[in-house]
């Protein structure tokens, strides 16, 4: 006989339901999962940023994607819309990001060297 004994294997479903029933009991509902600023909103406030406000050259960068993403605490803390631009052409850093935040405030950021 090897060393090793055969376990109970009765209780293990009933404990697994107990904790699925209560996890699903005291679980909280979100009230209301979407964000402050729509992404077509922000869009819009973006596209008029680009052509008055900014304060970077995209001339030679595109669109490479549009992210809802939460900021712990760089550039500032909150929920966000986060556009990350790259070049045209390979290159090694540089790239840059806008955050578009739930208040209003919009935030150019750089990455990498």
């Amino acid at each position: 006989m090897s060393g090793y004994r055969k376990l109970p294997t009765g209780w293990i479903l009933p404990v697994l339901l107990l904790v699925c029933l209560t996890r699903t009991c005291f679980s909280q509902t979100l009230a209301d999962a979407s964000p402050a600023v729509s992404l077509f909103d922000s869009v819009e406030r973006i596209r008029v940023f680009l052509a008055e406000e900014t304060l970077e050259d995209y001339s030679g960068m595109y669109l490479s994607g549009i992210t809802l993403h939460y900021f712990e605490d760089s550039p500032r803390q909150g929920l966000a819309w986060l556009y990350s631009f790259s070049f045209n052409s390979p290159r090694l850093g540089g790239e840059m990001c806008i955050a578009h935040y739930m208040d209003g405030e919009i935030i150019e950021i750089r990455l990498g060297p």
